[in-house]
Order: structure tokens, then C-alpha cells, then sequence
């Protein structure tokens, strides 16, 4: 198992969607391109398609994504990756109290 999935698998104590969600985000930082289609988010993150839809939702809707509609649409960083907390996403997805 790669060190980095035990820690954060291990360590943090995250639930299944906060890993999802941060694994969504580390994804568009690495893949840099300007948009994501939910059908290649599912297939490289082999999470369920109605799962992984729900999640790229909730990070739309608290703006941490941008979704984009229509033939050519998909999913990008609604922001500059630094600007973008590790404590913002799981808030986002597990509507964790500041």
C-alpha cells in the first residue's frame, strides 16, 4: 500500500467521502486540464457513479468546484489550488461545525 494512502487512510480518520473528495481535488491538481467529465472522475477514481456525482455536487455547490453544463461540460478547481483547504473540502462533503 502507498505510504501516502495509508496516512491518510490510517491517520486523519476521514470518512469514505472526505477521502473521495480530496481524491477528486488531488486529481484536477495533478491532471492539469480545464475540464474533468464526471465519466473520466469515475473511471480513474473508481468510485460509483452515482457516489462520486453527489460528491462532485456538494464540492459545486460550496464553490470549492465549478461545474460547467452542455455537450463539452465537466468539472474544474472553482479556485486556485492554494486557496483551497484540506479542512474546506471535508466541511464541504461531511458538513463538519467550525
Amino acid at each position: 500500500m502507498p505510504r501516502n494512502k495509508f496516512l491518510l487512510n490510517r491517520s486523519m480518520n476521514l470518512s469514505n467521502t472526505a477521502q473521495y473528495a480530496i481524491r477528486v481535488i488531488s486529481y484536477m491538481a495533478l491532471k492539469k486540464q480545464d475540464l474533468y467529465s464526471a465519466s473520466d472522475l469515475i473511471k480513474e477514481l473508481k468510485v460509483s457513479d452515482k457516489y462520486l456525482k453527489r460528491i462532485l455536487t456538494t464540492l459545486s455547490n460550496n464553490d470549492i468546484i465549478k461545474s460547467v453544463q452542455g455537450r463539452y461540460g465537466g468539472f474544474s478547481l472553482h479556485k486556485d489550488l492554494e486557496k483551497i483547504s484540506l479542512f474546506e473540502i471535508v466541511k464541504a462533503v461531511d458538513n463538519i461545525e467550525k
